[in-house]
């Protein structure tokens, strides 16, 4: 920052306070400061104000969307500092846990960014916690994705190899699939698909792996099963 900066980002921090403490006649707006804090260069501050307002539409106003998407910016910006990676996780998991009632594949599409956030710091406890403090904890998707942080877990690519054929993956938001399919244990270079996620969508009927009432059940037929493995060949 220049010198002849120095004042206009000073100028932008005293209206940030003033907007993130409100008056007798109006209550904070977290929004507005987190705005001025950003021009002023104040990561830190901005962060911490785009959480406040993520606590409002969340606890006051019920808008799990719009906090979810302050908390979202909030994490982005934490882990913007370098040095507040498990507070940037935490929030980037209380976005999907807001987005879990609007949106369940930006849900979890969020709280796979919290559990990389938290092995990039190799906090692997910490994003295991994340997972299972999560709602969908005994939904279809968690199954799959409790499959996927125990074969990472192990080390084993065999037991991976096994998860990625889960059939309720095929459910998730395209963009998650394409970067599930290419999950591998560390010193493996290939998993076992070998295909991307679209001809591996194609090689499986949902129709012959979902019952009637949505559980997970094994496609019906021995000559399905041989299809399906001649085609990950």
């Amino acid at each position: 920052m220049s010198l002849g900066s120095i004042p206009v980002a000073e100028d932008y921090v005293k209206q940030a306070k003033k907007a993130s403490k409100g008056s007798w006649f109006s209550s904070p707006e977290y929004e507005i400061a987190a705005q001025l804090y950003e021009k002023a260069g104040n990561l830190y501050f901005s962060a911490k104000s785009h959480e406040a307002a993520g606590k409002i539409a969340e606890k006051k106003l019920e808008k799990f969307e719009v906090a979810g998407a302050q908390y979202r910016i909030a994490s982005d910006l934490f882990l913007a500092t370098e040095n507040m990676p498990d507070k940037a996780a935490e929030l980037m998991g209380l976005a999907g846990r807001m987005f879990e009632f609007v949106n369940i594949d930006e849900a979890i599409k969020l709280h796979l960014n919290s559990i990389s956030i938290y092995e990039n710091e190799n906090r692997g406890r910490f994003a295991t916690d994340q997972f299972r403090d999560n709602v969908f904890y005994n939904s279809d998707e968690c199954n799959a994705a409790s499959g996927l942080l125990d074969a990472y877990k192990k080390f084993d690519q065999e037991l991976l190899d096994n998860a990625l054929k889960n059939p309720s993956l095929l459910d998730l938001n395209s963009q998650i699939r394409n970067v599930i399919y290419t999950l591998t244990v560390p010193g493996f270079s290939k998993n076992v698909l070998g295909i991307d996620s679209t001809t591996y969508r194609n090689s499986v009927s949902i129709n012959q792996i979902r019952s009637d009432n949505d559980d997970l059940i094994e496609p019906p037929h021995d000559s399905l099963n041989e299809d399906f493995d001649d085609s990950l060949l």
